[in-house]
This record gives structure tokens, sequence and C-alpha cells, in this order.
């Protein structure tokens, strides 16, 4: 159990060695390990540093097991994201995760939530253990076990509309693997955020601007890791900026985004943006306060989870 006043950092830290033991014993046995079973040991293990909801079994086989997940800082601000959660698998010829499931209508099904509620469409990918993995997608210029950054890398997070991309170029675990975020190191304050660049830079408001230049904490460094993932992969697309706005409700915190698709085949900067808010939902503050979540809500995904950032 986390003491009640570890830090955040602490609990993904200990969330991550829980899920990465839990894939050791099954990998050991020769036998499969799960992505619903990983996704509430991940929450379990960091309670009660992140706070969580999960709605009944009967809600969970009609709305399958996206997730929300909210980021709330100490200021208010939060940023949402939609997680469905995915294992990385290996056959003797390939990488796969899965992410075509049913022909893509599991996919489809989460981008479109993700918009409904204004949250970014989100991957958990749980990619076994580094020892399993044996060195693939090891970012180090060299691996050597032990390997911190493989460890880390053993739940990740990877934006949805960089692997819609990729479906259409056949490289969905390629490009999912590098844009993904190991979930410890989004509360590392120590952990790097790499410069983002972007086509549509000199077009931006002062306050987007100094959001994509600026070290940033709290929800802001969340949405900032995130969204420098998503421009990574739109930094190799070969069109220009759009040099036309997109105006948003005032709900979030920018308001008017670049209206640039890039290769994608959604706007990015709203799909990622749009779940930076002032203020987090009152369906939020309803699980932090133990009071029953709306059914418009519970109706639509598998649970909620507060992380503090």
């Amino acid at each position: 159990m986390i003491p009640a006043d570890a830090s955040v950092t602490e609990a993904l830290h200990a969330a991550r060695v829980a899920a990465e033991d839990h894939m050791a014993t099954f990998e050991a046995a020769g036998d499969t390990w799960y992505e619903v079973p990983v996704t509430q040991l991940v929450l379990a293990a960091a309670f009660p540093v992140v706070k969580f909801a999960s709605f009944t079994q009967h809600q969970e086989a009609t709305t399958g097991s996206d997730w929300l997940w909210w980021w709330l800082d100490e200021s208010g601000e939060a940023f949402g994201m939609l997680v469905q959660a995915k294992r990385l698998l290996r056959s003797p010829s390939k990488w796969d995760i899965g992410f075509n499931f049913n022909e893509g209508a599991q996919r489809r099904a989460l981008v479109q939530t993700g918009l409904d509620l204004f949250v970014a469409p989100m991957y958990a990918v749980y990619e076994g253990t580094s020892e399993w993995r044996a060195g693939a997608f090891c970012r180090q210029p060299t691996h050597t076990e032990p390997c911190e950054s493989c460890h880390r890398a053993t739940v990740s997070l990877v934006p949805a509309i960089v692997t819609d991309f990729a479906a259409a170029h056949d490289v969905q675990v390629s490009i999912a693997m590098e844009a993904s975020l190991p979930l410890e190191s989004i509360a590392d304050p120590e952990a790097i955020v790499d410069n983002i660049w972007d086509s549509n830079l000199k077009d931006l408001d002062p306050d987007l601007a100094e959001f994509m230049f600026e070290p940033q904490s709290g929800a802001r460094r969340v949405a900032q890791m995130v969204f420098e993932r998503v421009t990574k992969i739109r930094a190799g697309q070969f069109s220009g900026p759009t040099g036309t706005k997109v105006e948003r409700g005032a709900e979030p915190i920018f308001r008017n985004l670049p209206d640039d698709f890039g290769h994608f085949n959604r706007r990015y900067y709203p799909e990622i943006l749009d779940g930076l808010r002032t203020e987090a939902p009152d369906y939020v503050l309803d699980v932090l306060t133990d009071q029953e979540v709306p059914e418009k809500i519970r109706s639509r995904v598998a649970g909620i989870a507060v992380f503090s950032c």
C-alpha cells in the first residue's frame, strides 16, 4: 500500500513495479496476462495517491474497458484523457498491439467517445517485462540490463491519433512505440520534455506559444508531454501549416487552435488540448468526494481515475 503522503511519482513507480511483477509471474508460468486486470492492478497499487471509481460489471460489459483518467493539479487545472488498454503481442514473425481489433470498430469508438467528452483519446500500452522484450524498442543507444528506460516503458501511454495515421501505412507498432510516453515519467519532475517543433509555431497565440516553448508544471506539463509525442510524429509529415484557426468553447485553457490535420485524419491540436481545462468537470469532483457519478458518464466508461500532478 502506498502511504497517503507519498508523491504521485512514487505511486506511479509502485504501480509500474506491481504491473511488471504480475506480468513476470505469468510469463514464468508460460501463461497469458490480460489488460483489464493489469489496469485494475495499476490503479490499486497507486491508491490512495490516485483515487478511482470503477463501475458495475453490467456497465463494463456495455461500455468496454475505456477509463477516464484526469490529471488534477493544486491550481485546479486539469487534463483529461480517455484510456483504452492494449498489450504488446509477439509472434515468431512480428510484433502487434491490436489497434485494429474488430476491424477498427473499437478504435473508432474510443476516438468518438473521447471527442464527445472533450478529452484526449489515448492507449495504455502494456509492453510486458523488459526481459520478454529483450531490448526491442529500447530508447537507449545501447541496451543493457537492467535498463531503467525499458522497465519504465512497461506501462506507457500512446495518443490514439498517431495510431490512426499509422494504420493507413501499416506501421502501427513502430509509430506507437516511437510516440509512447512511460506513465511513470509523466509525474516525474526530473523527466525531460523534448523540445516541441511544429509547423504552426509562428501562427500561435502568445499563451499557446508559451505553453509550447516553456517548461510547464501540473496539468499543463502532462498535456505538454502528450502533445510533444504527437508533434514528434507530425514533424515527419510533409505538409505545411494551415494558417487558419478553429475556435473552441470557453472551458479549455486554449481557445484558438491551429486548424491543422497534418497527415492525420483529425485536427490534432483540439484532440489533445481540449482536454486541458481551467477546472475539472463536476464528475471528477464526484469521484474525489465519494459521490455517485452521473449516469451519462457511467454509461460510457468503465471507470474514472484521478491523478494528482
